[in-house]
C-alpha cells in the first residue's frame, strides 16, 4: 500500500511537470510563431519576392533588352570551342599526363640528382674560396632529397599508382581539394632509361647557388597548386581560406586572381556556371560605388590603392556563391574556416601562455598582454574569432564523430572563447554574447526559456561568486567607458567631415588622409572612427552608406526566408552559424571599422559568400524536395 501511495504521487507529480514544461513549450511556440507573422517578421522573410521584384523591374528589362540582340549561346560555343581545341590546352594536358603516367623511379632519379648537387654546392661554398651563398639549408635539404630518393627508385609503379594508393593524397587530393580519382586512372608507362630526370635534377641543383633549396621547394609546391587551381577552382579557394591568416598580402592577392582565372577559364569552357541573384546585384552595386569613388577621390592615388585592394577581396563573394554547390563542398569549406581559427587560436594561446618563458620571439606582437595571433591588432583577432568560431559550435553539435573527436572539438571552441577573452576588446566580448543568443535561439526553442532563468538568476550572483572574479570582471568591463568617451569625440569629428561631403564621400580609403585636416589639435592622426558605418559615409557618400545598408537588409532578408521556410533546428545549423557571425560583426561595426587588416576584408566577403551559398545549397534542396511532392501527389 506505501509503495502504491509513492508511486501514485511520483506519477501525479510527473504529471504535473510535464504540463508546467508543455505550457512553457507552448508559449514558446507563440512567441515563435507570432514573430514570424508580425509585420516586421512577414518584411523580413519574403526575400522571393524581393527577387520577383527585381525581375519585373524596369532595369532587368533594359538589360533583357539590351543582350535579346545578342546571340550569347553562339558566341559561348564559339568560345568553348576555341578553348577545347586549343594547342596549348592540348599540350598541357599532354604534358600533365606524361608527368603522372612516368614511373616513380625517374621522380627518385631527379631527386637524387637534385639532392646531390644540392649538397655539393654546399660543400663547395664552405671549403673552396669561391663566395657562394651557402647555409645549413643546402646540406639539410639536399641530405632529406637523397634519402626521399631511395625508396623511390626501387618502385616499380607509376605515379598515378602511388597517388591513389596513398593515404595522404587520399586526405589533402581527394578529400580536402575534392579531385576526382578518374583524373589519376592513367595507364603506367613503360619507358627506357632517360638521361632527362638526371639532367633536370643537375641544373636544379646547380641554381642553388643563386636560389634556396627551400625556395625551390616552395616554387615546386606552388606549380602544382597552380594546375590543381586550373583544374578545380574551387580547391584554390579552399587553399586560401585555410591560409589566408598567414599569407603575406601580395601573395594573398595574387592567388586570388590566379584562382579568378582559373574560375573565369571554367566559365569559358562551360564547365562551371556565374549566376546573380538579389544579393548579388547589391554587392556589385557597391563595387561601382567603391570603383568611381576613387575618381572623386581627394587623394587619388590612396584611394586607387585601396579600391583595388577592396575590389580583388570583394570579387572572392562571387567566386564563394557559385562554387559552393553541392553538400561536400559545403564541408569542405567550412573545413578549411574551421582549420583556419583553429590555428591562429593555437597561435594565441602560445603567445598569452609561453611568452613569458623566453622560448618564443613574439615581442613585437604582444601588444600590453593582449593577444592578437597574426593579425596587426588584437580587435582585429577578435573579429576573425568571431566570424568563424560558430562554424566550430555548429561542427561540434552537427558532427557524428566519435566522443573523442567531439570532446576535442569542444576544448578549442572553449579555447577559442578565452582568446576571444583575453584580447581583452569588451565590446567585441559582448558582441559575441549576442550572436552566440543568436546562434543558440535559431538552433533551439528551449534557449528562450533558459534565458530568461539566466536572467533572473544574475541579480543573485554577486552572492555566490568568490569577490576576486567579480573585482576582475568589473575592471574587464570598465575600460568600455574611457574607450567610448574617445569614441564620441572621434564621431564628433567624423559627423563634421560628413556633413561637407555628403553625397559623393571623400574617397574609399581617406579617412586618415582627411581627419589630420579636420582634427582640433595639429599632429592629432586617427586611421579609423570606431563605427564602420560612419566612415563608410565619409569615404563613400550616403550613397555608399545607402548601398551597403541595402546589402546587409537583403543577407538578413535571404537568411531568415530559409529559416522561416525549413524552421530552426540542425538540419540548418551551418547556415545558423554563419548568419550569427556575420551578425555579431555587423552589431561590433558600430564600434569599429571592420576593415582595419585587410585580410580581414577577405576573410568577411569569404564568409559572407560562404553563407549565402549554404543558404542557396538549402533553398535548391527544398525546391528539388517540393517538385518531388507535387509529382507523387
Amino acid at each position: 500500500m506505501k509503495r502504491f501511495k509513492q508511486g501514485f504521487f511520483q506519477k501525479k507529480n510527473k504529471k504535473r511537470e510535464n504540463r508546467l514544461w508543455l505550457w512553457i513549450k507552448h508559449l514558446t511556440d507563440i512567441l515563435y510563431h507570432k514573430a514570424a507573422v508580425s509585420a516586421v517578421g512577414r518584411s523580413l522573410n519574403d526575400y522571393v519576392g524581393e527577387e520577383k521584384v527585381l525581375e519585373q523591374s524596369f532595369f532587368m528589362r533594359k538589360l533583357k533588352g539590351i543582350f535579346s540582340f545578342i546571340d550569347v549561346k553562339i558566341i559561348k560555343y564559339i568560345l568553348q570551342r576555341g578553348f577545347e581545341n586549343s594547342s596549348i590546352l592540348a599540350w598541357l594536358r599532354n604534358s600533365v599526363c606524361l608527368l603522372l603516367s612516368a614511373m616513380v623511379r625517374q621522380y627518385g632519379v631527379f631527386s637524387f640528382s637534385l639532392g646531390l648537387y644540392t649538397v655539393l654546392v654546399y660543400f663547395l661554398g664552405i671549403y673552396s674560396e669561391m663566395s657562394l651563398n651557402v647555409t645549413y639549408t643546402h646540406l639539410i635539404t639536399g641530405s632529406l632529397e637523397i634519402l626521399c630518393a631511395l625508396p623511390m627508385l626501387i618502385s616499380r609503379k607509376s605515379m598515378c599508382e602511388v597517388i591513389r594508393e596513398s593515404l595522404f593524397a587520399d586526405i589533402l587530393l581527394f578529400r580536402f581539394f575534392g579531385l576526382s580519382p578518374e583524373l589519376f586512372e592513367l595507364e603506367k608507362r613503360e619507358s627506357t632509361a632517360s638521361p632527362f630526370p638526371l639532367i633536370f635534377g643537375l641544373i636544379a641543383g646547380l641554381a642553388t647557388v643563386f636560389v634556396s633549396p627551400v625556395k625551390l621547394l616552395i616554387l615546386l609546391i606552388i606549380c602544382i597548386m597552380i594546375y590543381i587551381t586550373f583544374i578545380s577552382p574551387e580547391s584554390g579557394l579552399v587553399t586560401i581560406i585555410a591560409l589566408m591568416p598567414f599569407l603575406p598580402e601580395n601573395i594573398l592577392r595574387i592567388s586570388v586572381w590566379i584562382v579568378a582565372l582559373a574560375y573565369f577559364v571554367k566559365v569559358l569552357r562551360g564547365k562551371r556556371t556565374f549566376k546573380l541573384e538579389l544579393t548579388d546585384y547589391a554587392v556589385l552595386t557597391l563595387c561601382v560605388i567603391i570603383l568611381l569613388s576613387a575618381t572623386v577621390s581627394i587623394a587619388p592615388e590612396i584611394s586607387r590603392n585601396y579600391s583595388f585592394l577592396t575590389l580583388t577581396y570583394m570579387g572572392v563573394y562571387f567566386l564563394v556563391v557559385n562554387s559552393v554547390k553541392t553538400r561536400p563542398w559545403v564541408k569542405r569549406f567550412v573545413g578549411a574556416a574551421i582549420f583556419s581559427l583553429v590555428m591562429c587560436v593555437l597561435i594565441g594561446t602560445i603567445q598569452k601562455f609561453v611568452s613569458a618563458s623566453g622560448l618564443i620571439f613574439i615581442e613585437d606582437i604582444i601588444i600590453d598582454g593582449r593577444v592578437s595571433a597574426v593579425f596587426s591588432m588584437p580587435i582585429v583577432f577578435a573579429q576573425f574569432i568571431m566570424l568563424f568560431v560558430f562554424y566550430l559550435f555548429a561542427y561540434n553539435i552537427s558532427t557524428s564523430s566519435g566522443i573523442i573527436r567531439r570532446f576535442f572539438a569542444f576544448v578549442l571552441s572553449c579555447i577559442s572563447v578565452v582568446c576571444l577573452f583575453v584580447t581583452h576588446t569588451p565590446v567585441a566580448f559582448c558582441c559575441f554574447v549576442a550572436a552566440l543568443f543568436i546562434f543558440y535561439i535559431f538552433y533551439s526553442k528551449k534557449t528562450l526559456i533558459f534565458t530568461v532563468i539566466f536572467v533572473a538568476v544574475i541579480p543573485f550572483s554577486r552572492y555566490v561568486m568568490p569577490g576576486n572574479v567579480i573585482k576582475y570582471f568589473t575592471e574587464y568591463f570598465a575600460v568600455t567607458k574611457q574607450s567610448l568617451i574617445d569614441r564620441i569625440h572621434v564621431w564628433r569629428i567624423s559627423l563634421n567631415m560628413v556633413i561637407e561631403r555628403l553625397i559623393g564621400g571623400s574617397g574609399s580609403g581617406t579617412y586618415e588622409y582627411l581627419y589630420s585636416q579636420y582634427a582640433l589639435s595639429k599632429g592629432e592622426t586617427i586611421t579609423e572612427s570606431y563605427n564602420t558605418y560612419l566612415q563608410t559615409t565619409v569615404e563613400l557618400g550616403l550613397i555608399g552608406l545607402i548601398v551597403f545598408v541595402m546589402v546587409i537588409y537583403l543577407f538578413f532578408k535571404c537568411n531568415l526566408s530559409l529559416f522561416a521556410k525549413q524552421g530552426a533546428g540542425s538540419k540548418n545549423i551551418y547556415s545558423i552559424a554563419g548568419f550569427s557571425g556575420i551578425t555579431g560583426i555587423l552589431l561590433l561595426a558600430n564600434f569599429e571599422n571592420l576593415w582595419q587588416d585587410t585580410r580581414f576584408i577577405l576573410a568577411f566577403w569569404i564568409a559572407f559568400g560562404l553563407c549565402m551559398a549554404i543558404k542557396r545549397h538549402r533553398m535548391l534542396m527544398q525546391k528539388g524536395y517540393d517538385e518531388y511532392l507535387l509529382k507523387n501527389i
